[in-house]
C-alpha cells in the first residue's frame, strides 16, 4: 500500500501533526468584516478585520472558495469562469455584495487559515476552509492525542502502522496486527487491520472502520461496512463566540495533556475506538471476513469481457472498469492502470479485480487518491454475488461498441 508522511511511527505522525498545527490560525467573525479583492494573475484574495480591529490578508484556496461560493449561492464554476474570461472583478463584487448583507442567523462564520510558512513577514495567509460557527475543530493533532494511547495499549502493543499520511484535507492511518493473518487462497495471506480517517476542512467526518493488508503484494483494502457499526462522528458543536480561537496546544504549561475543552469529546472518541479495535481484531470476526474474501476468490463469476477496446485511440479499459468509473469516479487513466495490473496478475475473479484496483494505489502520486482506490477495492470485495455479476458480465456501452 502507498506510504505517506507518517514513516510508520506514532511519534513521527504526532510530530507531523504538531508541525502542521503550529501554522494554523482560526477565527470566528461576522462575514461583514471580510472584503474580497483581486490580485492580477493570482487566485481570489481577501482581508479580514479581526475582533481587535487588526487585519490579515489572505489568498483563498480552491476548497475554501468552493465553500464560500456555496454560502453565497454563487456557483464556484461561475466564479472560475469569470476569472478565466478576464471578469474577476465581477465575481469579486458579487462576493462582497453577499458578505455585506448576509442572512442574520448565518453571518457568524469560522475562517480557517494557514499562517505564512516559516514565519516570513509580508506573505499573505491562506484561507483553507470556511465553516459555520458550530464547526468542531477536532483536527489531526487532537485525534492523535486521543487515539494513539488507546492503539498502543491494545493487546499489549500488537498493532503496527502499515501506512499513514496527513494532507491539507485528510488524515489517514492504517494499522494491522501481523500476528493475525489467514489465507484467502493457497499462499495468499491477509492480515487484520483498521483504518482511521479525519478531515479538518469539512471533507470527511471522523471515521473508523476495518482494513486488511494483503501480504503477497503489500496491497491494502478499506472494508467500510464489514465489521458492523464502525464509528462515525460529525465535526459539530454549539455556536461558538466571535474571536481568535485558541489552538489545541496553546499554552502547554496550562494544558500539558491538551486543551481540556475537548475533554468530553475525547472521552467519547476513545471509547468508540476501543470498541472498534475489539471488533476488528476479534478472531471470530476475522474468520468471517476471510470466509467472505475466500468466496470472492473461489466462487465468484469471472469477468466476461477482458479485451481492450479495438480503437487504438481509446485508453486500455474493459466494461467492468467503465462501470466502476461511472459509479465510483475512477478516471480513464486509473482504469488503464488497473487494466494493466489485472492482466499482469491474470486473476479475473472478484478477488483479483479488487486487488488490481488496490494494487494501483501503491504507485499513485497522491496519497488521498490512493486511499480512494483502496476504498473502491474494499467496496467491490463487499459486493454480494448478484451485484458483482452485474460488473463481471458488463458489456461495452452502446456509444463505445465496436
Amino acid at each position: 500500500m502507498k506510504q505517506g508522511n507518517g514513516n510508520k511511527s506514532f511519534e513521527d505522525i504526532k510530530a507531523v501533526a504538531r508541525d502542521r498545527a503550529s501554522r494554523k490560525f482560526d477565527v470566528i467573525q461576522n462575514v461583514q468584516e471580510c472584503e474580497f479583492y483581486n490580485v492580477a494573475g493570482s487566485p481570489q484574495h481577501m482581508h479580514l478585520t479581526l475582533p481587535d480591529t487588526s487585519q490579515i490578508e489572505a489568498v483563498i484556496d480552491d476548497h475554501a472558495l468552493d465553500l464560500i461560493c456555496g454560502y453565497t449561492h454563487m456557483p464556484a464554476s461561475y466564479h472560475r469562469h469569470c476569472t478565466k474570461e478576464g471578469k474577476a472583478e465581477l465575481a469579486t463584487r458579487n462576493l462582497n455584495e453577499w458578505f455585506s448583507d448576509p442572512e442574520t442567523n448565518k453571518q457568524r462564520r469560522m475562517f480557517r487559515f494557514w499562517k505564512p510558512e516559516y514565519g516570513l513577514a509580508g506573505l499573505p495567509y491562506r484561507l483553507r476552509s470556511f465553516h459555520s460557527s458550530q464547526y468542531m475543530r477536532f483536527d489531526d493533532e487532537v485525534l492523535l492525542d486521543a487515539c494513539v494511547p488507546v492503539i498502543q495499549k491494545f493487546k499489549g502493543g500488537a498493532l503496527e502502522i502499515a501506512s499513514a499520511n496527513q494532507s491539507d484535507h485528510f488524515f489517514n492511518m492504517k494499522c494491522t496486527m501481523p500476528t493475525m493473518k489467514k489465507e484467502v487462497k493457497v499462499g495468499d495471506y491477509v492480515e487484520a487491520g483498521f483504518r482511521l480517517k479525519n478531515g479538518g476542512t469539512g471533507l470527511s467526518k471522523i471515521l473508523g472502520g476495518g482494513f486488511i493488508g494483503r501480504l503477497t503484494c503489500s496491497n491494502g483494502a478499506v472494508l467500510t461496512d464489514w465489521i458492523g457499526n464502525p464509528f462515525s462522528r460529525k465535526h459539530l458543536t454549539g455556536v461558538q463566540p466571535i474571536g481568535v480561537m485558541t489552538q489545541y496546544w496553546d499554552d502547554p504549561s496550562r494544558f500539558p495533556q491538551g486543551n481540556p475543552a475537548y475533554g468530553d469529546y475525547v472521552h467519547v472518541i476513545r471509547k468508540q475506538l476501543q470498541q472498534l479495535l475489539e471488533k476488528c481484531f476479534s478472531e471470530e470476526q476475522f474468520e468471517r471476513v476471510v470466509e467472505r474474501l475466500a468466496s470472492t476468490a473461489h466462487l465468484s463469476t469471472t469477468i466476461k469481457n477482458l479485451d481492450p477496446h479495438p480503437e487504438p485511440k481509446e485508453k486500455r479499459t474493459i466494461p467492468a472498469l467503465i462501470v466502476v468509473g461511472k459509479e465510483f469516479g475512477l478516471s480513464r487513466t486509473a482504469q488503464q492502470n488497473v487494466f494493466d495490473a489485472l492482466h499482469k496478475d491474470g486473476d479475473f475473479t472478484q478477488w483479483g479485480f479488487a486487488n488490481a484496483i488496490t494494487r494501483t494505489a501503491n504507485d499513485h502520486s497522491n496519497y488521498d487518491e490512493a486511499t480512494k482506490l483502496e476504498e473502491i477495492g474494499g467496496n467491490i470485495l463487499s459486493f454480494p454475488q448478484r451485484l458483482w455479476s452485474r460488473y463481471a458480465q458488463a458489456d461495452w456501452p452502446v456509444s463505445m461498441a465496436a
